[in-house]
């Protein structure tokens, strides 16, 4: 009976869609895996797991963290650590909490682990004593969910239990079948408009009355009829002899609470009439004496209704909980609830000490203000919002903070924060001596993500294109489908629009670089010095490029010794078409596709490749020039090039902008230059392969005037039992 008082209990959340089959920590894409500082720098979470993250490797403590996760820093730089019971609490309230229930679409109760193994037991339970016609899966998919989760798993672990002891009173006999027959009736009201439970005679048994009058009452509230449930419940506590006596108040006042929440219209606001007499009847319940674990779910709904008619006393109750060197046992939900009471109240202003910092970290405080924080209190909450909120013009504040933040130890929760601001805050030589020395550091010490901003905050403060090179490159923070990029918006931004050809090769001939990331800006050159007309670099890249499409090592030879610049153009132009992923600019999107052959834009046939995030080959120089071209949106105004470029090299990249400015699109510029040659040379053996191509790139994305007619024809007539004529049956 002890469980009975769970009966109506119930969790709705929202989550960020990710289905898995297992519980566990799986951090996803609020903003959409391609955005800006997603892949490489998630700005909500941190990748680390919780353990380590609560234990105190709080890397650089972002202000768009989740209120969960800057909770868990704000204790950390306190010096108030948390226990591995108090982790273990909070797991399941973690953002990146994951389990089966988290599905796609949203947040499906029924596929709790919990619920799914309390409808088990209970429909095994029962039809071991009145099997049914519908078999265990299908009577599992009849206690289903509307809008909002009915019937929790509670309701089930009570009811197999009161079966359970029932049998164990009466066995099997005539009125335990009744029993069982309405509470059937009560868990079909879970699902929509059902027959109540009928009442018993009489002359049923004692015991068989008080749970009816219980299973009614149930019912009713499954039902959606929340007064005549209020009602039963309360004529229930008013019965002396009643096991269900305890709970029946409680009860009560959840069924108000429920009526308050859900039975109003569409964005009407909640009822506060209901609110607060939920409230009077819980504070009632809690005068008496009461079972420990009763009390305590008698207080947090208590605390669920005080959040919304009296959210700032709310707040103060519950950050004075969190704020305590012991955490108490609702640490998890009260770290949500906190969240909810400041949105509903005005944390903003509040005066509790964490919501001030939170405040101050998310709003953004001024830098006087949090210095003088920092300064008369000397604690390490202050010193980051302070280090947050500095600017780097010199003054004796500024030198002061720097001067402390220089001393926080390589131990210490605030050590990443404090040599990321001692970065960001200096000039460049001491930038890069910071920078150089925490990229050093253990990947126990310096997550990805971490690393990744470090890089960010070099290429800031590049001087040279060796520091461009250095810090260019990324990893990405966490796994991912599809091929991840080796480059973040900032730094693939550089190398597409304001780094001459010259100094992309330079990066490439002189400097230690990631595979990924050598590999992908080989291409690039390789497409641009194309394009340009840079044979010196195509020469000297050809080795590398014939490493990567061993296939066609004949024709890049006989592009590199090809003396006549018409013929070299020609096949350096049928050596692209073959391979749709030599692409022109860096991308730091995730791509799908499996190698360079594969078309990536949109096409209609399920047999080829989709890769929405990747242009064949390139769509313009830079990529809204296409755009522009169609009268889409204008090009994006040039940014300033870099600083480290010479006057000649600031030359050089202007030049080029005008020249590539002026290229059309890769499939209209290629079939061009094909078609041409075709035109001279009709029966060129290397034609079929790179036609064929051009023709499927046609079908659409980056096309604009492509003669796929003309090439289709080509094709056909002069290659009619060709294999790749065979796989071009139409043209687009």
């Amino acid at each position: 009976m002890k469980a009975a008082w769970r009966l109506l209990l119930c969790v709705i959340l929202a989550i960020s869609p990710f289905a898995m089959a297992d519980e566990g920590r799986a951090c996803w894409f609020p903003e959409g895996p391609s955005n800006h500082g997603n892949v490489f720098e998630p700005e909500s979470w941190p990748v680390n797991d919780l353990d380590d993250f609560a234990g105190g490797h709080l890397g650089i403590i972002r202000p768009t963290y989740d209120h969960f996760y800057l909770f868990i820093a704000y204790r950390n730089l306190l010096g108030l650590p948390l226990s591995i019971a108090d982790v273990d609490r909070m797991r399941r309230h973690d953002p990146c909490w994951r389990s089966r229930a988290n599905g796609f679409h949203g947040y499906y109760p029924r596929e709790e682990k919990s619920y799914v193994e309390a409808v088990s037991k209970w429909i095994e339970q029962r039809e071991k004593v009145a099997p049914r016609r519908q078999s265990g899966a299908k009577e599992l998919s009849s206690y289903l969910y509307r809008s909002f989760q009915t019937c929790n798993a509670d309701a089930f672990r009570n009811a197999t239990a009161v079966l359970v002891s029932r049998l164990a009173q009466y066995g099997q006999s005539t009125d335990v079948q009744d029993w069982i027959r309405a509470q059937d009736s009560v868990f079909a009201a879970c699902d929509g408009p059902a027959a109540q439970p009928e009442p018993v005679t009489k002359s049923a048994p004692r015991w068989l009355q008080l749970d009816r009058e219980y299973q009614i009452a149930a019912a009713l509230f499954y039902a959606g009829s929340y007064d005549q449930a209020v009602k039963a419940f309360d004529a229930i506590a008013a019965t002396s002899d009643s096991p269900w006596r305890q709970i029946a108040p409680y009860l009560a006042a959840r069924t108000i609470i429920r009526s308050a929440t859900t039975a109003q219209k569409y964005r009407e606001p909640l009822d506060d009439q209901k609110l607060t007499e939920a409230d009077s009847r819980l504070n009632k319940i809690l005068r008496n004496p009461l079972e420990p674990e009763f009390r305590k779910d008698v207080e947090r709904l208590l605390q669920f209704v005080q959040i919304r008619t009296r959210p700032a006393a709310a707040l103060e109750q519950i950050e004075r909980r969190l704020t305590t060197r012991v955490m108490p046992e609702s640490i998890g939900q009260d770290v949500t609830d906190f969240w909810v009471a400041y949105q509903k109240g005005d944390g903003v202003n509040a005066p509790g000490p964490f919501s001030r910092w939170l405040t101050a970290m998310r709003s953004g405080a001024d830098f006087s203000a949090a210095f003088a924080e920092w300064r008369a209190s000397g604690s390490l909450p202050w010193l980051v919002v302070a280090l947050q909120e500095a600017e780097s013009e010199p003054t004796a504040e500024l030198n002061e903070l720097l001067t402390d933040a220089a001393k926080v130890p390589v131990k210490s929760p605030a050590y990443l924060t404090a040599r990321y601001h001692l970065a960001r805050l200096g000039d460049s030589r001491n930038a890069h001596r910071t920078i150089s020395g925490v990229l050093k550091l253990p990947a126990t010490t310096l997550t990805r993500q971490d690393a990744n901003a470090f890089r960010s905050l070099g290429l800031e403060k590049a001087t040279s294109i060796a520091d461009f090179a250095r810090y260019a490159p990324r990893e990405t923070s966490m796994t991912i489908g599809g091929t991840p990029p080796n480059v973040d918006a900032d730094s693939a931004d550089i190398i597409n629009r304001s780094l001459p050809l010259d100094s992309m090769a330079q990066i490439l001939f002189a400097q230690r670089l990631p595979d990924q990331f050598r590999r992908e800006l080989t291409r690039v050159v390789w497409v641009r010095a194309f394009v340009l007309n840079r044979w010196d670099l195509i020469r000297k890249l050809a080795p590398q490029i014939k490493v990567m499409v061993p296939e066609s090592t004949g024709l890049i030879d006989e592009m590199v010794e090809e003396k006549d610049s018409a013929t070299r153009k020609a096949v350096g132009a049928m050596v692209l078409a073959r391979y749709p992923g030599m692409v022109g600019n860096m991308t730091s999107q995730i791509t799908y596709t499996k190698d360079l052959g594969e078309i990536a834009m949109a096409n209609m046939h399920r047999s080829m490749s989709q890769d929405g995030s990747r242009e064949n080959w390139w769509c313009g120089f830079p990529l809204d020039v296409y755009y522009a071209r169609k009268g889409v949106r204008p090009i994006d105004p040039p940014q300033p090039p870099p600083t480290f470029l010479s006057p000649k090299e600031v030359a050089a990249l202007m030049a080029e902008r005008r020249r590539l400015e002026s290229i059309p699109n890769a499939t209209d510029y290629l079939s061009k230059i094909v078609m041409e040659w075709a035109r001279k040379n009709p029966r060129d053996s290397s034609l079929p392969r790179a036609l064929q191509m051009l023709i499927r790139s046609s079908r659409g994305g980056c096309v604009h005037d492509a003669p796929s007619a003309a090439m289709f024809r080509h094709l056909h007539k002069y290659f009619p039992n060709d294999p790749w004529t065979k796989k071009t049956r139409v043209h687009y």
